[in-house]
């Protein structure tokens, strides 16, 4: 497997990492975003997390501004149904990684949060 980073094209921040045999566009598609390969960078072990523990890791007001989202998208209640339904989490699982990605992006959780959350 080859660890890929996410990076946005205007400002070269970058939004997630993941783990793939190819680049997967369909994790964050479109222009604004370049998958680029992470060379020389030790691979971290996967973690795997319960619920609980990823819930413990963000602040209430994170918490808060996730679920209110949820009340009002239907794609955030969709994500957020997924995650409850979890019985573990894995830490490099790419659809977690984008879960969490998307409320960085909408603005619920502070930048660089999504990484700093996943990885404890």
């Amino acid at each position: 497997m080859t660890l890929y980073a996410v990076r946005n094209r205007d400002t070269g921040e970058e939004v997630l990492r993941y783990s793939s045999a190819l680049p997967d566009d369909s994790l964050l598609p479109g222009p604004d975003f370049d998958h680029v390969e992470i060379l020389d960078l030790p691979v971290r072990p996967e973690v795997m997390l319960t619920q609980l523990d990823v819930l413990r890791r963000m602040t209430d007001q994170e918490c808060a501004a996730v679920f209110t989202a949820a009340k009002q998208s239907v794609l955030v209640e969709v994500w957020l149904e997924k995650f409850r339904s979890a019985s573990v989490l894995n830490s490099w699982d790419p659809l977690l990684m984008q879960g969490f990605a998307a409320p960085e992006a909408m603005g619920l959780i502070s930048p660089g949060r999504a990484q700093e959350i996943l990885n404890g």
